[in-house]
């Protein structure tokens, strides 16, 4: 598990160098087994262009990205499930 954080942080790391993002956490969920990553942005939000980098980031990392956005008065919260794929033979 603390494999995958290390590798979710270094991939949102590297995507999300110099965007509107100001705050990020990564936090696992083993009800859901997936991986929920928290994207803070400020009012203007964060760009779908910005987003979409990073999707095809986890993506072709191995994770099946799911996508949920949430406003609040002062900051935008983009949050991301990210659940590893299953390899099946």
């Amino acid at each position: 598990m603390n494999g995958r954080i290390t590798q979710l942080k270094r991939i949102v790391q590297q995507t999300l160098i110099t965007t509107g993002v100001l705050r990020y956490n990564i936090t696992y969920i083993p009800k859901l087994g997936a991986y929920r990553i928290a994207l803070v942005g400020s009012r203007e939000g964060i760009s779908g262009s910005v987003l979409s980098k990073l999707i095809e980031a986890l993506s072709a990392n191995g994770f099946v990205v799911r996508v949920k956005v949430s406003k609040a008065p002062l900051f935008n919260i983009v949050y991301l499930y990210v659940i590893p794929k299953v390899n099946v033979p």
